[in-house]
C-alpha cells in the first residue's frame, strides 16, 4: 500500500467533485431546457394576437362629450380629454362626396390599441390635429388584450 501525500489526496478529491458537480449541473440545465420547451409550446397555444410595442407608434387622444345647458332650454356639447392612447393606425376607406353643396373628403381609419373598456362609441378621437367620430369599438381577441376602434372624418 502506497502512502499518499496531502496534495495528492486533495487532487483526487477535487477531480471527483468536478465530475460529480458537472453531472449535477448538466442534469439541472437539461431540466431547465425541458421546462422552457414546454412553456414555449404553451405560449404558442394561447393564440394571442401578434402585436409588438413598436406597432403602436401613433398617439391619439380620446375625448368624451359633456352636455352643458345653454340657458335657452337647450344644451351645448363640449369635449373633454378622457385618455391618451398609443395605437397602430390603418386606413380602411376614403372618398369624396357632396355635403351641403360642398365637396367633402371622408376617411375611415382603424386604431388598434391595448384594451380599454372606458372608450365608447359616443367618444371622439383627436389624431394629428383632426377629429374623428368613433363608429364602432371591437375587442380583437375577446380576451380584453387589444381593441380596434373604427373612426371616420366628417362626423364629429
Amino acid at each position: 500500500m502506497q502512502v499518499q501525500t496531502f496534495p495528492q489526496i486533495l487532487g483526487e478529491l477535487s477531480s471527483c467533485l468536478l465530475v460529480t458537480c458537472g453531472a449535477i449541473v448538466a442534469h439541472v440545465l437539461m431540466g431547465i431546457a425541458s421546462m422552457l420547451a414546454v412553456l414555449l409550446v404553451l405560449w404558442r397555444s394561447l393564440d394571442l394576437p401578434q402585436y409588438c410595442p413598436e406597432d403602436f407608434d401613433e398617439y391619439a387622444t380620446v375625448e368624451t362629450p359633456t352636455e352643458t345647458p345653454d340657458g335657452a332650454g337647450g344644451y351645448t356639447i363640449t369635449w373633454a380629454e378622457r385618455v391618451g392612447i398609443w395605437c397602430k393606425v390603418e386606413t380602411v376607406s376614403g372618398g369624396e362626396g357632396m355635403i351641403a353643396g360642398r365637396l367633402e373628403h371622408s376617411e375611415g381609419l382603424t386604431l388598434t390599441t391595448h384594451y380599454n373598456a372606458d372608450i365608447l362609441d359616443t367618444d371622439r378621437i383627436e389624431l394629428d390635429g383632426e377629429y374623428y367620430k368613433i363608429t364602432r369599438v371591437e375587442d380583437v381577441d375577446r380576451k380584453q388584450w387589444y381593441m380596434i376602434i373604427y373612426i371616420e372624418t366628417g362626423r364629429t
